[in-house]
């Protein structure tokens, strides 16, 4: 079985601009090809660290990390942390274990998700200059 292709779109001197992600497996592939060491063996094995599946928005997703140390801060509980797939590296957007259910962790992923596409939107909008009146409607844009 192959993989599927990143969907990716290049820049100038084919510097990846945007990802979109499937899957935890392109992500792991992306991460892998732009020489990042993220999903190492032995580095999520020192971490007790585990991926989840979904991917949200095309590069939001979850890991889980239990600190099996003898002064762990978590005292030996798997906590959970939200990671973001940019040009191949992963960044950690939410605290370092901050949430302590997945659900917690892939609601927060969820709303990172909104609010990067909420951000896409006003971006356009003031790039092509367009009263917000005219998008939400006036009504929308009083306060009350």
């Amino acid at each position: 079985m192959t993989s599927p292709e990143i969907a990716v779109e290049r820049g100038p001197k084919d510097v990846v601009t945007t990802c979109h992600h499937e899957s935890i497996e392109e992500i792991v592939r992306h991460n892998t090809i732009v020489g990042q060491y993220f999903f190492d063996r032995a580095a999520m094995r020192f971490f007790a660290s585990r991926i989840l599946s979904t991917v949200y928005g095309g590069r939001f997703f979850v890991t889980s990390e239990r600190d099996t140390h003898e002064d762990g801060a978590w005292d030996g509980k798997r906590r959970y942390t939200v990671r973001e797939c940019v040009d191949g590296r992963i960044e950690t957007r939410s605290d370092h274990g901050e949430f302590a259910t997945t659900q917690e962790a892939k609601n927060a992923a969820r709303e990172l998700v909104a609010l990067t596409e909420l951000r896409t939107i006003v971006r356009s909008i003031q790039e092509d200059q367009v009263p917000l009146e005219l998008v939400f409607g006036a009504d929308a844009l009083t306060v009350h």
